[in-house]
């Protein structure tokens, strides 16, 4: 089965039971998944008809959705309705948090969108109350979609927070700062680590936000109200089992290989850096393979998990190769290195044919586990700020400047972490201010088109990211970034877009008819 998916071993499993044939019997390509927004970490039931076409025929069969098929039958985003209410004192602490989510799924299955779970501890709160309703309609069943829960969830709590810092008279980031909370107030369990005031006051400095006006519609340029919001951004670490294989071969050579997923963030790269570490050895004498169901079991690629995860995998399998080659070295006989203390063998200056010796001790499989977390929350945190430029006359909200700063533990590869963050702004930006699937309620089929965000709506990015490696998660001292990027985006435009006119805007995407000035009559004989 060739697939577009982010889950290997779930497909393997769950083709295997619909088809009634072994597991072993069904094998699952993936090289390069493409897009992964959320919805290919499941089995969609076009690819258990395309199996069972070829089955029936007894020929490879081909099958592709239309683009209409898309929108109707690989998942979706569910929609929410969110009460959130805070209560504060005169100082700007809050004293209550209630966040009550109304969200919906399918009548024949069930998936809800947990909007309120940041809100659990973000901001330090003596009364907490979060709860999700799940209510079943006749549509199709959503499912995961970048940073399920905590972007749409982030929406309206960060849009409540500056709610509640305009009522209260406080700066918007004053206001997160004198609520940081210092625990993990639901669980009771301190963080692994976080630096979010860190971020919030790097942040501020790079963007300027010391000169913000706090009235709304300070700030004018020609044809253009301008305004500028904030949104602080969260999203868990996390790390599961995962496999890896490690071949040795007869050049010498090392081959790693997970069942895991490349989905255009640098998989890849990232595992052959890790491997070339763990083990000593140069780039250019290890590789990583990744996407086929014969390689070791990893997990699903989604949940910003998957350097902690297949990470720790490849680790563990490279200090082991590490280890049994200076234990090759030191107990040959015909080895230079014979008798050596295994502490002082250095293995970078010895050529690939030395380790081609070995390759049949070289050759193995290994594994990881989830990590444990019983003493520690693991959490990443970053602060979004951006500028928003409204024109009203035509109903155009543009976002041109965004500065985010990010503590995601140790950054392996900073040219893809900050690729990955512009993505997920990029992200966010679209569900603020685009995209939506507007349904006929005669015929529940969608109308219209899908937006997206373009170059052109593209803002000038400065990310920046602090350098604090979290060993508590794993034990190349990573946390997720891929999602991380989006949470806290759509609130910070929409923000802005209060400090720009004045309106204060709950519903998502922020439309024309939203941002246009009511059109004035001309006065008679004008």
């Amino acid at each position: 089965m060739h697939d577009s998916t982010r889950w290997i071993a779930g497909e393997q499993a769950t083709l295997a039971a619909y088809l009634g044939m072994p597991e072993d019997r069904i094998r699952i390509l993936s090289p390069l998944v493409g897009g992964a927004f959320g919805s290919k970490s499941f089995l969609w039931m076009h690819v258990v008809l395309c199996a069972v076409a070829s089955r029936a025929v007894g020929r490879p069969v081909k099958l592709v959705l239309t683009r209409d098929q898309m929108f109707t039958s690989t998942g979706h985003r569910p929609r929410t309705e969110q009460d959130v209410t805070l209560i504060a004192d005169q100082n700007a602490q809050i004293l209550s948090t209630e966040h009550h989510t109304v969200t919906e799924t399918s009548t024949v299955a069930h998936f809800c969108e947990p909007a309120g779970i940041s809100t659990r501890f973000l901001y330090t709160s003596p009364h907490l109350v979060v709860s999700h309703r799940a209510a079943r309609i006749n549509a199709p069943t959503p499912c995961f979609m970048r940073g399920p829960g905590e972007a749409p969830g982030l929406f309206a709590l960060e849009v409540a927070i500056d709610e509640l810092a305009e009522r209260s008279g406080v700066d918007p980031l004053e206001l997160r700062i004198r609520n940081h909370a210092d625990i993990d107030q639901a669980s009771g369990k301190p963080w692994s680590g976080k630096h979010l005031l860190q971020c919030y006051r790097a942040g501020a400095q790079r963007f300027g936000w010391h000169d913000r006006p706090a009235a709304p519609r300070a700030i004018r340029r020609p044809g253009v109200q301008i305004g500028w919001g904030m949104a602080t951004a969260t999203y868990p670490g996390r790390r599961m089992p995962a496999g890896c294989r490690v071949d040795t071969d007869a050049d010498g050579f090392v081959h790693f290989s997970s069942a895991t997923h490349e989905i255009g963030t640098g998989v890849r790269t990232v595992m052959t850096q890790v491997a070339a570490d763990a083990t000593g050895l140069t780039m250019d004498r290890v590789s990583f393979m990744s996407g086929d169901s014969s390689f070791p079991s990893a997990p699903y690629s989604g949940a910003s998990q998957t350097t902690a995860t297949v990470g720790s995998a490849v680790f563990v399998a490279g200090a082991e190769w590490k280890r049994r080659f200076i234990a090759a070295l030191t107990a040959d006989r015909g080895s230079l290195y014979f008798g050596t203390d295994p502490a002082t063998v250095d293995i970078t200056a010895l050529s690939p044919a030395a380790a081609a010796a070995y390759r049949d001790q070289l050759s193995f499989s290994t594994s990881s586990d989830d990590g444990g977390q019983e003493t520690h929350a693991v959490q990443s945190f970053g602060a979004h700020f951006c500028e928003v430029e409204v024109d009203e006359d035509i109903g155009r909200a543009s976002v041109v400047r965004w500065v985010a700063v990010m503590d995601c533990g140790r950054v392996l590869n900073p040219k893809l972490a900050r690729s990955q963050v512009m993505g997920g702004i990029t992200f966010g930006l679209g569900m603020a201010l685009m995209e939506h699937v507007p349904y006929d309620e005669a015929s529940a089929l969608p109308l219209g088109e899908y937006y997206l965000p373009t170059h052109a709506d593209r803002p000038e990015f400065d990310i920046t990211f602090l350098e604090h490696p979290d060993y508590a998660l794993d034990p190349i001292g990573v946390r997720g970034i891929g999602e991380i990027g989006t949470c806290g985006v759509p609130a910070a435009i929409a923000n802005a877009i209060h400090h720009a006119t004045g309106k204060r805007l709950r519903d998502l995407p922020i439309t024309l008819e939203d941002l246009m000035a009511p059109y004035q009559f001309p006065k008679a004989g004008s």
